[in-house]
Formats: C-alpha cells, structure tokens, sequence
C-alpha cells in the first residue's frame, strides 16, 4: 500500500481518480464531473472505449459497474502508463494503448463510445465524427466545441489551433439514423450525446 501511495504522489496527474482502496489521485479535472450524462444508462455487459481517455478514469469507472469490454486510447505515452498502472492496482481487466482515433480500427464496434475534448484539438474534426460514428453501435457523449458558423471555425492561440464545428454539420455527418442532442456546457466544451435510432 505504501509503494501504491508513494508512487501516485510521485506523478503529476490531470484527472482526479478515486480508488478502490481510498487513495485519490492529485488531478484537477474531477472524473466524477461528467458521470451525471451517464445517469438512467445501464452499461451492464456493455461494450466502452475512451478516445483520449487520459490516466484511464472513466474506463475504470465503467469496467467497475459492469461493462463487458473496455478500451481506452490516448495520443499521450506518460497517460497510458499511469492508466495500466491504475488498472494493475485495481486488479481491472481494461485494454489501454497509446493510439491516435485515427488509427482505431473501424470493423471494431463499442456499444458506448466517450470522447472528451479530443475533436477540438485535431485537425480533422469532420474525419474524427465520421470514426465515431462508424465504430459506435448504440451511444456516444462528445465533448467538443460548438461554432455558430457554417460548418468549422479555427481558432489560433498560444499551444497551436483548436477547431470547433456548427452543431447541424454534426447532425448531417451522422445522418437519419442517430439523434443528436446538445447536453449543454461541459466541463470544457460543449456535450453532445449521440443515440441510434432503432
């Protein structure tokens, strides 16, 4: 227990994970903040992936309540690690890799898929929705940030771009079959939750 705490105080963390065992890792952004969209959902033997799924919270939050498969991705090596090292100390059967969205593979299926803040940092946001959509089978939160222009507006600021999209050019991208609702103000962005239409 002591090599546990000694080695979470020794990390710098962005996500503030609770533990198993009560120890909380020193991370500002609260995981607990954005479980409210998961509220009346049952991810019992469901299917769950987090696009940039950061030290891995929300993938150990869903394997913890049930879900079937869970799969988190994230551009960012050092985030990876910490999110095995948590799943070890959780003693959690999740799959983690350091893995862009572009490079998922689009014949694997997720019955959930989460994706915070990760569109309005890539370049190809459009690309990005069309990956979602095409590896989600029933429902997607998506965190993102919403344009009142025509379709994309691209922002320059000290650490690069960021790009934000017109919430109709979301609904035309995943067309008839999906419905697209806006959540209200994330954390950061914008939540939308995308659900097929059976």
């Amino acid at each position: 227990m002591n090599n546990v705490k000694k080695w979470i105080d020794s990390q710098d963390w962005y996500q503030k994970i609770k533990l198993s065992n009560g120890m909380i890792t020193k991370g500002h952004g609260s995981v607990n903040n954005r479980l409210r969209y998961f509220e009346g959902i049952s991810i019992e033997g469901k299917t769950f992936i987090d696009i940039g799924c950061n030290s891995g919270g929300y993938c150990l939050w869903a394997k913890k309540n049930g879900a079937s498969r869970v799969y988190g991705i994230d551009i960012d090596k050092k985030r990876i690690e910490q999110a095995i090292k948590l799943k070890e100390i959780e003693n959690l059967d999740i799959g983690f890799e350091v893995k862009s969205l572009f490079d998922l593979d689009l014949n694997q299926k997720y019955d959930i898929v989460f994706c915070i803040s990760v569109l309005t940092e890539v370049e190809d946001v459009i690309e990005g929705l069309n990956i979602i959509k095409n590896i989600m089978n029933d429902l997607a939160f998506i965190e993102l940030s919403l344009t009142n222009d025509k379709d994309l507006k691209i922002r320059k600021h000290k650490k690069g771009f960021s790009y934000s999209i017109n919430i109709n050019k979301i609904c035309e991208i995943f067309g008839s079959k999906f419905d697209v609702q806006l959540m209200g103000r994330g954390e950061r962005y914008d939540m939308i939750r995308v659900k097929r239409i059976y």
